[in-house]
């Protein structure tokens, strides 16, 4: 066994149990207690492995992508939790500021440790094992129910109270199917990946990918018992976003093949936005506060003349600080009420620099990078329904951020070769 084996197998261990802990902690009833202690282990783990098993000089590429991508979000922290602290302290930001440190630390180290030994698909597995393990456990816990096979018309019922709704020991529905997309997405990126490195696939490399597959229908079982229509969403727009960079960078389709693809591309997406979100958008948002959440937490802001700053760093679900505040299900929507248009600003740069440097990657004849890039459109999606994008309370936010960084650091050490 070489060297990269043995690190990859090692990695995949640490990161899948990482990954499992990490979405345990959002359970109700957690399965593995004291999940904190494993977020330094495995920081420990990693550092030393990088130390025991390096081959070259350990050094930091401070003109990486991921490198000013981290700087970014640091800067961001520091500013806006100094005005936090300045204008109302309280442990409500420092229990916010220890997520974000630990977030960006175990981000930084995975990223760093991924690129260092090319373990881009150790990766994957590892993010899809560790999250979906722990969902199958919840599932059978649950007794494997099988009822929204017979309720699928429920999904999109625009009356709440009739449709079929398990959250599976999680503190709410909607975090269920979060992660079951993710999964999901990760289980496409793995398969994407796999596919382009091997070629054909044949009946024996679904044999051998039959555990994973098997796994992938358990997330497909816990994403529509959930009920959440934003996760369904999201995992629809990656799909068609996948065909459409299929079609639209493929060389031989002339070009008004293109168009009249890309039409029926549209066209089906707007069908399924209509009957998926449309026709029960104003009952979801009356029901659960959405709206409340933009006519009041919005004014509050501009009452308080903190446009630009934002109300500082907080929960979602406090905003407004004593004041009638509504949790905030929408990740843009969250960034403006804690740090106003200056932070929103900053975090539009940041996601727009991850977004130029995957499309400066994508070619229409590799299944991964198409993969990726759709992968990327329905993460930034996601973030319409749910605080998810980049949120250290959220394990689908640190898998995918970790996946593009990765992904695109691993690009530029194939071109620097």
């Amino acid at each position: 066994m070489n060297i990269k084996s043995l690190v990859g197998k090692m990695f995949f261990f640490l990161f899948a149990i990482y990954i499992l802990i990490f979405v345990n902690m959002r359970l109700e009833e957690q399965i593995i207690p004291y999940g904190n202690f494993y977020v330094y282990l495995y920081i420990i783990a990693l550092i030393a492995l990088l130390i025991v098993f390096r081959n070259k000089p350990i050094t930091l590429k401070t003109k990486s992508v991921s490198f000013k991508t981290f700087r970014l979000f640091i800067v961001y922290l520091i500013i806006f939790c100094f005005i936090t602290y300045l204008e109302e302290p309280s442990g409500d930001l420092g229990e916010e500021m220890l997520a974000f440190s630990k977030y960006i630390v175990v981000a930084a180290i995975t990223v760093y440790f991924v690129v260092y030994f090319n373990l881009y698909r150790e990766l994957l597995m590892a993010a899809f094992v560790g999250g979906s393990l722990l969902l199958l456990y919840e599932y059978a816990i649950a007794g494997f129910p099988l009822d929204i096979l017979g309720r699928l018309g429920t999904f999109f019922s625009n009356i709440y109270i009739q449709r079929f709704r398990l959250s599976f020991n999680f503190s709410n529905f909607n975090f269920a199917g979060n992660i079951a997309a993710c999964m999901l997405l990760v289980f496409s990126l793995y398969f994407a990946n796999f596919k382009a490195e091997k070629g054909k696939i044949t009946g024996k490399t679904l044999l051998l990918l039959a555990p994973m597959i098997f796994l992938a229908v358990v997330d497909l079982l816990v994403l529509l018992s959930s009920g959440s229509r934003n996760s369904m969403m999201t995992l629809i727009v990656f799909m068609l976003a996948c065909i459409y960079f299929k079609v639209t960078d493929f060389d031989h389709i002339s070009q008004k093949g293109k168009s009249i693809l890309k039409f029926f591309i549209v066209v089906f997406g707007a069908v399924t936005a209509y009957f998926s979100l449309f026709s029960s958008i104003m009952e979801v948002f009356s029901t659960s506060g959405r709206l409340n959440s933009f006519f009041i937490n919005i004014p509050l802001v501009i009452r308080q003349n903190r446009l630009l700053e934002g109300l500082g760093i907080m929960n979602p679900g406090l905003f407004g600080r004593g004041h009638a505040g509504y949790i905030v299900d929408n990740y843009y929507l969250y960034v403006f009420m804690e740090t106003g248009i200056i932070g929103l600003v900053m975090i539009a740069f940041l996601l727009s620099r991850i977004c130029l440097s995957i499309r400066k990657i994508r070619i229409a004849e590799n299944n991964s990078t198409v993969a990726v890039s759709a992968a990327l459109i329905a993460w930034l999606v996601s973030g319409i329904g749910e605080t998810c994008i980049i949120y250290p309370f959220f394990p689908s936010s640190l898998i995918f951020f970790t996946i593009f960084l990765s992904f695109i650091e691993l690009d530029g050490k194939q071109e620097r070769l």
